[in-house]
């Protein structure tokens, strides 16, 4: 990363194109697939937005924009709604359960 920094502005914005290739190539949202685990790992306790908030600590509004895609979570809330939900952090990104 050094080296991309020493070279200058223009490298650097090659480097952020070719990190746009590589999202655009993708074939799925992982934002949206989140969203869509947590929603069935909400389901299949019964709970509502509202409750997994309530338990959790985080604000309802920030899960549900979680759960439609809109928002990019955090390393460290993927825990605490992991630890809310009773399950392993890895386990919530097993989008295979999904299909």
């Amino acid at each position: 990363m050094r080296v991309i920094i020493e070279r200058g502005l223009k490298q650097v914005k090659s480097v952020r194109f070719d990190i746009f290739l590589i999202e655009m190539s993708m074939q799925y949202d992982p934002l949206v697939l989140f969203g869509k685990r947590l929603i069935a790992l909400r389901k299949a306790r019964g709970w509502s937005q509202e409750r997994l908030a309530l338990e959790s600590g985080l604000a309802r509004s920030y899960i549900g924009g979680i759960e439609r895609g809109q928002r990019n979570i955090a390393l460290y809330n993927i825990c605490v709604l992991a630890s809310t939900l009773g399950i392993s952090p890895a386990s919530m990104l097993d989008f295979d359960e999904l299909a």
